[in-house]
């Protein structure tokens, strides 16, 4: 069970640390990195969801 949210996990904080410095560097894909972060927060919970 750990071992299926730990990459996932790391990876959300991956892209949390980009999307924290493409913020405070005010980046100009900030817009589409967004977006994408969106996409792979639901995917992330519905892989959450079908793993219980």
């Amino acid at each position: 069970m750990y071992k299926l949210l730990l990459l996932p996990i790391i990876g959300l904080i991956t892209l949390i640390f980009f999307t924290w410095s493409a913020f405070s560097l005010d980046a100009v894909f900030f817009n589409k990195l967004l977006v994408c972060a969106f996409i792979l927060v639901l995917v992330f919970i519905g892989r959450l969801r079908a793993s219980k």
